[in-house]
């Protein structure tokens, strides 16, 4: 990506109200991705394999000529997922986010890549769109979950993300931070209306305990089912919760992670509010599933609410 093209970006990002640090674009062609799945021949065009029809399972995947659904992935509750073959192994993601709210993650992912992170490019359409009635298609990021010692490579590459992005001045739109959400009720998957007034106590008491800093992007499910190691890089997929939020969310649930005694204990006490918060706005959506920080739990399985008890 030359400086004009990285200056492109950088404009489309302003212009969605989120104001860029000062930083020296670089290149991301060390990304472990693939970056081409709509070219070249496919196994059935727009097709399905019987697996996930009997599943019930739709996804349009008309705009993206030649590409195909091999078989439905985990998602969760805002989201259905499927891995799709082209040339290349890709993943289709059907989302419910706003057409804003997904933007302004696609240009995130954009910027972050051109910024030297390893994360999904977007594969766009036949005309050129990046997302097409609600479903975007992305690279598949290779990789393995990361074990033992690579946990301190992804606090550090979260910690670079953290750095890059402090101070943004405009959240995503829809969503709101837990600093916003001291005065605001909805946000994300947030809906403190939904709640009883002692809980919602809780959870601002929670939240307001958080040390005082500029806020900045944070990926906001950096579990090991969304991180992937390869050639000793750190790649993160599923964006979908990505906002402007306090960084010690995205750190304190790191094995060995740089948070230590009060604060990791704050942070992890701010996660179970969030946690607790979202399950009561879920359970305001029937039919949607729950997955939430990267496979391994959900605010579903009564986690936070247990925790939002315990709360000093």
């Amino acid at each position: 990506m030359n400086k004009h093209g990285s200056a492109r970006i950088r404009h489309r990002l302003e212009t969605r109200g989120a104001p860029l640090p000062a930083t020296t674009l670089v290149s991301g062609t060390g990304a472990v991705v693939e970056r081409s799945g709509s070219e070249g021949p496919a196994p059935a065009v727009g097709g399905c394999s019987p697996a996930v029809r009997q599943a019930g399972a739709v996804i349009d995947l008309s705009p993206w000529p030649g590409l195909s659904v091999t078989a439905p992935l985990g998602g969760g509750h805002r989201n259905d997922v499927y891995e799709v073959r082209g040339r290349d192994r890709l993943v289709a993601r059907r989302t419910r986010r706003t057409a804003p709210a997904m933007e302004w993650e696609l240009d995130l992912l954009e910027f972050l890549d051109h910024c030297g992170f390893v994360v999904p490019h977007t594969v766009p359409t036949a005309d050129g769109r990046r997302s097409a009635g609600g479903v975007v298609v992305q690279t598949w990021l290779h990789g393995r979950e990361p074990v033992g010692g690579d946990w301190a490579l992804v606090a550090s590459e979260l910690g670079r993300l953290h750095r890059l992005t402090a101070g943004w001045a405009n959240q995503r739109p829809g969503f709101r931070s837990t600093r916003e959400l001291q005065r605001e009720s909805r946000g994300g998957d947030i809906d403190l209306d939904a709640m009883p007034d002692h809980a919602v106590h809780l959870c601002r008491q929670a939240w307001a305990a958080l040390s005082a800093g500029p806020d900045c992007v944070i990926h906001g499910d950096p579990g090991p089912g969304n991180v992937r190691m390869s050639g000793g890089r750190v790649g993160f997929l599923d964006w979908d919760e990505s906002r402007v939020d306090h960084a010690d969310l995205d750190l304190a649930e790191i094995p060995g992670g740089p948070l230590r005694g009060h604060r990791a204990a704050v942070a992890s006490n701010a996660i179970d509010a969030w946690e607790a918060a979202c399950s009561v706005a879920i359970t305001h959506r029937p039919g949607h599933g729950v997955q939430h920080r990267g496979g391994q739990r959900g605010p579903g399985d009564g986690r936070g609410q247990h925790r939002l008890r315990e709360l000093p």
